[in-house]
């Protein structure tokens, strides 16, 4: 009986470690990912399809700002990546954005601003060198 409850506590332990280990590598993948100028192709108001919104973007940079115009004007304010959520604070808008989709070309954001669903979808901006 001792061996079947060490081996328990055991396997509860890994499994607790493997989870934090996980969510840190996600969170740290996310936020290289992020990095560079994203352009919105497409965007929804209450889940309809809107067009004031149609030169969106964002650029999120290493030292925990960004830039964004989706208060009207272009304006540098500080982000955080926290899991699959980025924080905007410091600007004319403050807004947590829930990350649906991320890979090196495509971002899927969600958030909610003045009672307002919007959904973004936004294709990274590739830099020539």
């Amino acid at each position: 009986m001792k061996y079947l409850s060490y081996v328990q506590a055991t396997l509860a332990l890994l499994l607790i470690t493997f989870t934090f280990a996980c969510g840190g590598e996600q969170e740290q993948k996310n936020e290289e990912l992020l990095l560079g100028k994203w352009e919105l192709q497409k965007a929804s108001r209450n889940g309809r399809v809107t067009e004031s919104l149609t030169d969106l973007y964002f650029e999120f940079f290493q030292d925990g700002k960004m830039r964004t115009n989706i208060s009207g004007l272009p304006e540098s304010v500080s982000y955080e990546v926290d899991g699959n959520t980025i924080h905007q604070r410091e600007g004319q808008l403050e807004a947590d954005y829930a990350i649906e989709s991320l890979s090196d070309t495509l971002l899927i954001l969600m958030t909610k601003i003045n009672d307002y669903n919007f959904n973004f979808v936004l294709t990274k901006v590739i830099q020539e060198e």
